[in-house]
């Protein structure tokens, strides 16, 4: 049986893949986003093409997520991938999908012209929309992998979680606590009584610059949703923002949902410390090993970041 420290590789995807296909496959390449999984691009004998997506034995929680995820919401009209099997191997949980066409939203942004990258926003956007008027409000919030997950009793304790995560990676890998910290504490305090208002309304938190697949400029589908964000759909606006900031690009892509949303000045408030926030977030992944080993080390891209990070808290 399988150790919970050891990671899963090329030769456990190309098993499971094997017994699936019935034949061995051809190629298994490994794809470059993601810091949770591990997921693999395979293709079999005939061109058959499937994704073969395994986690450790204690992430086996986030695969009953995508399993039941992917069965509530294919039905609504969410265009993720069929789930063609899933389980475990060698104690490794695992699920094999099907290959959709397209390549992650940020490995081509820059080569989409201004009017593609808003039409596609906006088909994403009607996903979230979607969702929010089709799934019942959480009973609690947070991130739940079933409508039946004990999540946080508010919106300011998944902030709160978020912010200590970051500060707990950053300690680990030796940068002790930069004063962002504090003064994100200080900014989540001031949006206590926003935070108190918000609901637990259902959306798609990591549709952002990566799981929204993109073919010959258009749309084609979303993939990994392995739980169901409840609270404030700002959240995954900000993200994006972040991520699109954080590879130098401009913003509309992520401002168009601004406007959907009516954002009023109080909400522009949360959207701005929700932005310092991933901000933190991605200078604390710097020097963690996550699912890639060995850790991606310290660079320029720390300095860049905190630059970021600065600039957005002091928005605030």
């Amino acid at each position: 049986m399988t150790n919970a420290t050891v990671s899963p590789d090329a030769s456990v995807a190309a098993a499971i893949a094997a017994d699936y296909l019935g034949n061995p496959p051809v190629r298994v390449e490994r794809f470059s986003t993601g810091i949770a999984h591990w997921v693999y691009d395979v293709e079999g004998l005939g061109d058959l093409r499937v994704v073969v997506k395994l986690g450790r034995p204690e992430q086996a929680e986030d695969f009953a997520g995508a399993v039941h995820w992917t069965h509530a919401l294919r039905p609504i009209g969410v265009p993720l991938p069929t789930l063609l099997a899933s389980g475990t191997w060698d104690a490794f949980p695992f699920v094999v999908l099907e290959r959709l066409p397209g390549t992650d939203l940020g490995a081509v942004f820059s080569s989409l012209t201004r009017a593609e990258r808003l039409h596609i926003s906006g088909q994403v956007w009607q996903i979230q929309d979607l969702v929010r008027r089709s799934l019942a409000h959480g009973r609690t919030f947070g991130f739940l992998r079933t409508p039946d997950t004990k999540g946080r009793d508010s919106w300011a304790g998944v902030i709160e979680d978020s912010l200590r995560r970051s500060e707990l990676r950053l300690e680990q890998a030796g940068h002790g606590r930069p004063g962002a910290v504090a003064r994100l504490t200080k900014c989540a305090h001031s949006l206590d009584a926003y935070f108190a208002r918000v609901q637990p309304v259902p959306f798609l938190d990591d549709l952002t610059t990566k799981n929204v697949l993109v073919h010959n400029g258009s749309f084609a589908g979303v993939v990994d949703v392995d739980w169901v964000c409840h609270g404030d759909p700002l959240l995954v606006v900000a993200l994006t923002r972040a991520a699109l900031l954080s590879g130098g690009h401009e913003t509309s892509y992520a401002d168009q949902w601004c406007h959907f949303l009516q954002v009023d000045p109080e909400q522009q408030a949360a959207l701005q410390f929700y932005t310092a926030l991933f901000f933190l977030d991605f200078l604390s992944e710097i020097d963690q090993p996550l699912n890639r080993e060995p850790a991606k080390p310290r660079s320029s891209t720390w300095d860049r970041l905190e630059v970021m990070l600065n600039d957005a808290v002091n928005r605030c």
